[in-house]
């Protein structure tokens, strides 16, 4: 599904009028009409409107006019007269048809009392543009609204959430149902936006569907493009067939991070999965997962003696993983180093650079640029540390992500609640599966086995890095266990539920509800 920025969506809106001719009055009118359907699906019987005095308030005033048109009660709360025509249209209209309008300049008790009186509250104080921060009289009037049991719904976006990436400064309206127009904006998905977004309504109003395709490069991982993604399961096929995959790291103090990555690996399908790690962390991966081949190191740790006879294991994989728990000595930097530096990494399907991996990346740079099958899995921490910005700043930063992606010319995914999932051609998609329970020590290295074992049987390295971050975050969704229970083993011990979903997922409409 498209995501479209609040840069992109004004000028979506702006082409729609002023180069196809459609009246901005009529799209005004799509949007209420979309509004008015979500308020009256929770039976309100006294409604109040919260209007800004753009176009966001405007579309309240609409909607509130075709309510009173239904015989409800329905009132106003203003921050002053509407500033384009179409508001102030929309203004008179409401007032026309019988609406109460008060002005409100702070939180006095009289207007606490009238706000209480109101079972539905619907916001239409700011829209997708909204910047900065709340001043203190909105302050005061959101957090009154937030702490009453009033159904709340918001017009496009809640009001105090940032469009772009979710953030909110101090803090937004708390909606139990958001109605956006046109195509879903990154603020309804990241956190914590989407966390006062409630359940998303995408309403199409008339903006025509080529303007959406041609001015976004944002896409959400939904179960739609999960399914097109899974790769064909041929009846005849044999353990070559579905791939074989290498996975080196571990060391004595991370012994179970290659297992896991091997664990994912085999769960989603991959059909031989290597592992080349210390004696230490081959005694687990042995132990625990005989279906694995393990090849043991020279030494203790990874050490550049070690490369050669990796680079002729490398013969017999289609996908390489490289860095769960592999620890940082300086020789095995330097074993990363080299073996990241070689030729015989280019005919793989894919190279997964993961954990301490990433911490050697970050000392030589020159060992991923320009190399169109690496997929690079950092979290906030690695890639602050790559990118040399503080964590503040690359957090929910798509702009940050995908500059990386192209000026290395390689994948990247920046992990996290929503994470950003970026290539060199410049695109962009935001993957919002999975819950806390992937908040745990091993997620990561069960993420980068899984994206292994899914290049290894054919996917491109995006696709793979596409399909593999929402198959893990599925995986976590559909268990019976409560979340804080969760572990990585266990989510992999769920990759066949995923399957079983997506194979009875029938696409459906665009214009449908996201929680």
């Amino acid at each position: 599904m498209k995501l479209v920025l609040p840069e992109k969506m004004k000028e979506i809106d702006k082409k729609t009028i002023e180069e196809l001719g459609v009246p901005s009055l009529l799209l005004m009118e799509s949007a209420a009409a979309a509004v008015e359907l979500q308020v009256l699906s929770f039976s309100p019987r006294k409604i109040l409107l919260l209007c800004g005095r753009g176009n966001n308030g405007g579309d309240a005033y609409a909607a509130g006019r075709k309510l009173l048109a239904r015989g409800l009660e329905v009132s106003a709360l203003s921050l002053g007269m509407p500033v384009t025509k179409e508001a102030r249209l929309n203004y008179r209209l409401f007032k026309a048809f019988g609406g109460r309008v008060c002005k409100y300049t702070e939180l006095t008790k009289k207007t606490r009392s009238f706000i209480s009186e109101h079972d539905l509250i619907l916001d239409g104080l700011f829209g997708v543009g909204f910047k900065g921060s709340l001043s203190a009289e909105m302050i005061d009037l959101i957090e009154y609204v937030n702490a009453l049991s009033a159904i709340k719904v918001a017009v496009d976006i809640p009001s105090g959430v940032d469009g772009t990436n979710g953030s909110i400064n101090p803090i937004a309206f708390k909606a139990n149902a958001t109605v956006t127009f046109g195509a879903g904006k990154p603020g309804h998905f990241f956190f914590p936006g989407c966390v006062y977004t409630g359940t998303l309504h995408i309403a199409r109003i008339g903006f025509p569907e080529r303007l959406v395709e041609d001015l976004s490069n944002i896409e959400l991982v939904d179960d739609q493009l999960a399914k097109a993604l899974l790769p064909e399961r041929i009846p005849w096929g044999h353990k070559g067939t579905f791939g074989k995959v290498c996975i080196v790291g571990g060391s004595s103090d991370y012994t179970g991070a290659a297992l896991l990555a091997a664990l994912g690996s085999m769960k989603i399908g991959a059909g031989i999965v290597y592992t080349f790690t210390p004696r230490e962390a081959q005694e687990i991966v042995r132990n625990n997962l005989p279906e694995a081949i393990c090849i043991a190191s020279k030494s203790v740790v990874l050490t550049p003696e070690d490369v050669d006879a990796l680079i002729a294991l490398l013969d017999k994989v289609d996908a390489l993983v490289v860095g769960p728990g592999i620890g940082r000595a300086d020789e095995t930097i330097d074993f990363v180093k080299e073996l990241l530096s070689s030729k015989r990494l280019k005919s793989l399907g894919a190279v997964i650079v993961d954990a301490d991996a990433l911490y050697a990346v970050s000392r030589v740079p020159e060992t991923i640029k320009r190399k169109g099958n690496f997929i690079l899995t950092p979290h906030p921490g690695e890639f602050s540390r790559l990118t040399k910005k503080p964590i503040e700043e690359v957090v929910n930063n798509m702009d940050t992500v995908k500059s990386f992606a192209m000026e290395m010319e390689l994948q990247l995914t920046l992990k996290g609640a929503v994470s950003i999932i970026a290539d060199k051609s410049g695109g962009i998609w935001l993957n919002n599966t999975g819950n806390t329970g992937l908040a745990k020590g091993g997620s990561g290295d069960l993420l980068s086995g899984t994206i292994a074992g899914l290049s290894a049987q054919g996917l491109p390295p995006l696709e793979a890095l596409v399909l593999g971050s929402y198959f893990m975050g599925k995986a976590a969704e559909l268990t019976d266990k409560y979340e804080a229970t969760l572990s990585a083993s266990v989510i992999a011990a769920n990759y066949g539920k995923v399957f079983e979903y997506l194979k009875a997922y029938e696409s459906d409409s665009r214009d449908k509800r996201y929680n």
